[in-house]
């Protein structure tokens, strides 16, 4: 994103849409990837659907605010959070 904010705007697109044409299944077999295989035996139905259903709602509309949350993540905060967190922790 920092280095070719073209090539990663492409590449999130593309991921979008790949999100947008998941099913409740395809967000299960993600997340038991993620998962130790206790936690993945258990994975509740309602969960997945949630989620999938959540993220449909949430990048339906399109791709913008994903980005900007993404690039906030990434980019550099600037020398006032990093004293505003110095004199605090």
């Amino acid at each position: 994103m920092l280095t070719d904010e073209d090539a990663a705007r492409v590449k999130m697109e593309k991921d979008r849409e790949e999100f947008l044409a998941m099913s409740a299944g395809e967000v299960a077999d993600g997340l038991k990837s993620l998962l130790s295989p206790t936690d993945a035996a258990v994975l509740p139905d309602e969960l997945t659907e949630y989620l999938a259903y959540s993220t449909h709602e949430g990048l339906a509309p399109g791709g913008q605010g994903w980005w900007d949350d993404s690039f906030a993540i990434v980019a550099p905060w600037g020398p006032e959070v990093h004293a505003w967190l110095s004199d605090r922790f």
